[in-house]
């Protein structure tokens, strides 16, 4: 009868707990083809959703939302600003909402959609997804790799997994980006989702790197997950969702997927890819070792707490 109730409140425990922050992170990539903690410094302009958890700081003009193509967070909104938007450019809204939390600074913000502008409500500002994508990252960084990456004549070769759906690879960033080097990917025929994890503090495309054949038809499906850097470095298009929750993001070439970073500086676009995004989400992140903010924490104490009581209860029958 013990092990029944212990069963019964642990299993309630990891389904409240864990599962529903996990099972999050797909939606929140889908939704937002930008995610900072920080500030957004500079894009070009950008064709799905960001969501800006400090301040939009460009001072150059750029477009926000111009395609429909890609999937919507709820309340439409293609900018949503936690902090402020300071002065600067003319920011062409093509669809969909904009919300901000501060002020926006008397910035020209053209709304050629037909959508709204909220400032100065933070309350209006959608559920941040930070949280989220930081808890994946580091979770995605403990897996195991199950497939290869094969390294020579100036090319790296993504080899995936055979009867495995989510091809696993763990490199460094030296051999991600080794100069003048072209990035292969070979799915096999069970791949759907494709997750690289690269190691190291800095990671610098140095120059001549080029992601060729697959990437640009699986942008929609790769996830770059710098999980311990604090500066990424693009000189070259990138194909694929990058993900440096501690890193600022710089490049001057277009990212084809996504980025979420503490602060994004790119001085070029960051485009969706031509196909729905389908990145690496639950049941992958259904591990209790991703963080929930403590509410697993607080559930262990109220449930070992009960299960003290029902033993006490037993010994004393």
């Amino acid at each position: 009868m013990k092990n029944k109730i212990l069963f019964v409140v642990l299993t309630s425990l990891t389904a409240s707990g864990v599962r529903s922050e996990a099972s999050q992170i797909g939606v929140d990539m889908s939704d937002w083809n930008i995610i900072t903690s920080g500030n957004l410094e500079d894009v070009s302009d950008y064709n799905g959703n960001a969501y800006v958890g400090g301040n939009v700081t460009a001072g150059n003009s750029f477009d926000a939302g111009t395609s429909d193509t890609g999937g919507m967070p709820a309340g439409n909104y293609s900018l949503a600003v936690a902090g402020n938007i300071n002065g600067g450019g003319t920011i062409d809204v093509d669809h969909g909402n904009v919300v901000v939390g501060g002020t926006t600074s008397g910035r020209t913000i053209d709304i050629n959609g037909g959508g709204t502008l909220t400032q100065g409500n933070p309350s209006a500002v959608p559920s941040s997804p930070v949280a989220q994508v930081a808890s994946a990252s580091q979770y995605w960084s403990g897996l195991a790799a199950n497939s290869s990456a094969a390294v020579a004549n100036n090319q790296i070769t993504f080899n995936c997994a055979a009867n495995s759906s989510v091809a696993v690879f763990n490199v460094t960033a030296s051999q991600l980006f080794a100069q003048n080097q072209n990035l292969i990917l070979n799915p096999s025929s069970s791949t759907v989702q494709v997750l690289i994890n690269v190691s190291g503090t800095s990671a610098t495309e140095v120059g001549g790197e080029n992601f060729s054949g697959n990437f640009q038809n699986w942008a929609n499906r790769v996830v770059l997950n710098f999980y311990q850097a604090t500066s990424v470095a693009f000189n070259g298009g990138v194909d694929g969702y990058v993900v440096a929750p501690d890193a600022t993001v710089t490049g001057n070439s277009p990212i084809i997927g996504g980025v979420a970073a503490a602060n994004v500086d790119i001085n070029s676009e960051v485009e969706l890819p031509n196909s729905a995004a389908n990145y690496v989400s639950a049941p992958d992140l259904s591990s209790p070792s991703v963080p929930d903010g403590g509410t697993t924490a607080s559930l262990l104490g109220l449930a070992f707490t009960g299960i003290a009581i029902i033993r006490r209860k037993f010994r004393k029958g």
